[in-house]
Order: C-alpha cells, then structure tokens, then sequence
C-alpha cells in the first residue's frame, strides 16, 4: 500500500483538487498530514464569506475576530473571494436602544491581509430601520478603495450602500471588469473621502466588461460614468461587453443609451428585466447594436392591453437585419394563470406580433440565429372572495401546457426550422423570471420547470395531469 510519504506531490495536490467543493473532506484532508495541509488550505480559504448578526452590539465580539486570530501570510494568499453580507459598521446600543456611531478599525485589518482576489462583495443589512446604518465612515471607505486598488479585484458587488465615493474607482481602479452597484439612496459619496487616494499613479489603462445596471443604483453609476471621461480617469465603459439591466426608469433607460452608444463595437450581451414596471417604449431611446450576440429581454404580460413591448422588440430587431451577429433571444413574460382563461384568448392580441416577429427572425436577415427561447413565468394571482382575497398557491400542469402549444402554434416558421423552444415556468413572486430561464437553459432542461420549495429546478412533463404548488 502506497503511503502519502511516498506518493508524488502532483499526485496528492490532484486527488484534493477532486473535493475543491467538499469542505467537510477538506478539512479531514488538511488533519491528515503535512503535505495534505497546503493544498487543502487552498480551497478552504479560497472563498471567505462573513456574515454579520442582525444586531451587531458595541460589546459584542467582531465576526471578523476570530479569522484574524489564524490569518497567517501564507493563508491570505489563498482568498480569492471575499464576500461581506449584513454588514453594518455602526453598533447596536442596548440602553439607548438605537444605533450607534462606531468606526469600524477591524475590518481594515483583514484587508490589509489581502493579496490578490478575483471578487468582493459586501452588502448591508437591509433589514435594519436607521438611515446611518447604510452609510461607511470615511475611514473605512478608504481603506475600501485602497484594498480594491492593491489587490486588483476584477469583479465588485456592492449593495445598499448610501454613500460609497463610487468616483474614486475611476482614477484608482483600472483592473475592474464586472460591476454590480445596487447601492441605495441618491448619494454619491462626494466629500466624505478626498477627491483622489494617496495611492502610487499608474500608467495602466482598464476597461469595464460587464455591468449589472438597477434602479436604485442608476445614480452612482451615472456618476461614475461621467468621471471615466476625465483626462486623468484610468476606467472607460467603451468596451463593454455585457449589460444587465433590471429597471425601467427614464434615468436608467438614459444611462443604458449611453452605455450602448460607448460600446456598440465590442457589446455582445444585452439583457433587460423590466420587472413589474409599466414598459414605455417612448423612453426607450436606443439602438441595438449589430454585434450583439445575445438578446434576453422579461416583461410583464397582460392579455387584455396591447404588447407594445413586443412591438418595440420586432422594431429593435428589424434595424440590425442584414448585418445582425445575433446568435440568441429569450423572451419571458410574467402572467398571471387562471384554470378557466380562454387559451385561444390570451394571445388574440398577439397575432400581429407573432406574424412579424417569426417573419423577421426566419427571413434571413439574422443568419447566425441558432435558438429563440421563449418563457411563460407564471406566478401567484388573488382573487376575491366576497370581502376577503386570496392567493392561488397551485397551477395546474394541463393548464400551463395548454397556453404554451397556443403561442407556439403562432410562430410556425421558426418551429419548423427547429430554432424554437416554448416552456413554462412556475415561480415565486419573489424570483427573477429571467435568471430563472437563463438556469434552465444552462442545464437543458426541457418542458416545463418549476422552482421547488428547495431552490432548485424541477421539469414536469406538460401532458399529466395534477398541479404545481408554489412557495
């Protein structure tokens, strides 16, 4: 019998790779033996994620203590992630009963330990009622800021935070590729930190290439868009190649016109959520770029209005006919589904679409298209019961099946070329319809596709009976 003494190191080093995921055997692994410790430590600490109590109390101990107590060098160099969630600097006071200023001076420490990461996030906690429990001393601000910029961190996910100085990541943070800010409030962080960091200048020029835009943050990102056309910013938006946006305010759709226009030569993702917003396509001010390779698009679905959502779309896909790159389309309209609906009804106001927009895609005019994926999200309705309303928690599978073959009827030309899939989905009105789909179609799962009490995804096959229960 081998022994791990006389086993090659790469040997060793491959077998832990097969439990990167395992914490539980990698932690057995790194107790087993000095040459098992190394690589083991590696994945345990590749991701470190810190949660804070809903309370963080001013004689309490910091979550953050106890990981500091065995942060050696030679374990910091193996974060890669970091993600802060609950996070509030300020402190709960049991006898004045309220939220105290406090000024966090341990948290600085672990960034101090940082080497090199590949993500940050760190999200407040939105379930505290005190408007200075969002916000960051300047302090701890920048440090932030000098802990992005020394470990050159490509992905940063910020969240509901009120006053973080987002300017500063254009003259301090070149490496960053990926930006969610769904920061809060309509504050930019001006004035709270200097206007630029003590920090060696560089050469080195970066480029965004993919941002997640949302309502809330739409304000911060405006600001940071504007101070990357300063001489001296070190961050451009000019190359993006994906944007995510999940909104449909005037400020947001301005903010996505000039992200679009900045990058129409290297945009191959556009992905927009309008959420439970009233879509109008007047503020919709913007081009689809002819490089663009993939196109997801959810709206919300009313049977008795017309779609102009869906007009604006055959409109949006018609101009880039001819010199179009575009590969994909995924559709999602949330609705509402009562057993007794007309099926035929539904979609009666959708015959000129369909009609145009099986036409556009079939014609030629989109060579490269392989596949349009169209999602119907139901979700829970109420309904009245004398004075009382209640909510429908279970829809049934024929009935589902029985709106899918309606629509699909409707769009012969690119069923009959084998570039079209129908499926519905059953979620909570807690979920986002479209990342949903965009799940079922990273693990092919066909026919219909529920989100179970679990969090994972469940196919039904269409053609049975019974119902599917909701959260």
């Amino acid at each position: 019998m081998l022994t791990p003494a006389i086993l090659p190191q790469e040997i060793l080093d491959t077998v832990i790779d097969e439990l990167n995921d395992k914490l539980e055997a990698l932690r057995n692994c790194a107790l087993v033996s000095h040459r098992f410790r190394p690589r083991s430590q590696k994945h345990l600490f590749s991701t470190v994620h810190i949660k804070f109590p809903g309370r963080y109390k001013n004689n309490g101990r910091h979550p953050l203590q106890e990981l500091l107590k065995i942060l050696t060098l030679s374990l910091a160099r193996n974060i890669n992630h970091v993600r802060i969630s609950n996070y509030a600097e300020n402190v709960w006071d049991d006898e004045k009963k309220c939220y105290t200023r406090n000024c966090d001076e341990i948290l600085p420490l672990l960034f101090n330990q940082l080497h090199r990461l590949q993500s940050f996030m760190l999200s407040l906690n939105k379930n505290i009622n005190d408007n200075a429990c969002d916000e960051l001393s300047a302090s701890l601000a920048t440090a932030l800021v000098t802990m992005l910029y020394s470990t050159q961190v490509p992905e940063l996910n910020m969240h509901l935070i009120k006053n973080f100085p987002v300017a500063l990541l254009a003259f301090h943070c070149p490496h960053l590729k990926r930006l969610d800010p769904t920061l809060s409030s309509w504050q930019t962080g001006v004035g709270m930190v200097p206007e630029l960091l003590d920090l060696p200048t560089s050469d080195q020029r970066g480029h965004l290439e993919k941002v997640i835009i949302e309502t809330s943050g739409a304000t911060y990102l405006q600001r940071l868009y504007d101070m990357t056309k300063l001489p001296r910013s070190r961050l451009t938006f000019s190359r993006l190649r994906e944007i995510e946006v999940n909104g449909c305010t005037g400020g947001v759709i301005d903010l996505v016109s000039s992200f679009i226009y900045d990058s129409a030569e290297s945009l191959e993702k556009f992905t927009y959520d309008c959420g439970d917003s009233c879509f109008d396509s007047r503020v919709m001010n913007f081009t689809l770029p002819n490089h663009l390779r993939s196109l997801r698009l959810a709206f919300d679905y009313s049977w008795n209005s017309r779609p102009t959502h869906l007009d604006w779309l055959c409109k949006a896909v018609e101009r880039i006919a001819g010199n179009s790159s575009l590969e994909e389309v995924m559709l999602v309209f949330t609705t509402n589904l009562v057993e007794s609906f007309d099926h035929i009804r539904l979609w009666n106001g959708y015959d000129d679409w369909a009609g145009v927009f099986d036409r556009l895609l079939t014609s030629g005019g989109h060579p490269r298209l392989r596949r349009v994926s169209i999602f119907l999200n139901f979700t829970p309705f109420f309904y009245e019961v004398g004075s009382d309303s209640q909510m429908i928690h279970a829809i049934p599978i024929s009935s589902c099946g029985a709106v899918v073959r309606e629509l699909k009827g409707r769009l012969p030309l690119l069923a009959g070329k084998g570039k079209l899939s129908v499926q519905w989905l059953v979620t909570s009105n807690l979920e986002n319809g479209l990342r949903v789909a965009s799940r079922v179609v990273e693990e092919g799962l066909r026919g219909g596709v529920h989100v179970g009490f679990d969090g994972k995804l469940h196919a039904e096959c269409s053609s049975i009976g019974g119902t599917v229960c909701m959260k």
